[in-house]
């Protein structure tokens, strides 16, 4: 599997991303099976979650 940046032949590869993200947190307690997600929040570099969760370890 190649990497998207790496040079081919001489040529480069150039990729163009567009619009805003759709950003969403993600949090995993490792070896707890505890997993949980924020809803995701549309069109935006500045996210807000008002969201809690109760982790235990």
């Amino acid at each position: 599997m190649s990497n998207p940046g790496s040079r081919r032949n001489g040529s480069s590869i150039k990729i163009r991303l567009t619009g805003l993200p759709d950003p969403f947190a993600k949090v995993v307690v490792d070896g707890s099976g505890q997993c949980h997600s924020t809803d995701t929040v549309k069109s935006t570099l500045d996210p807000k979650w008002n969201q809690h969760y109760d982790l235990t370890h």
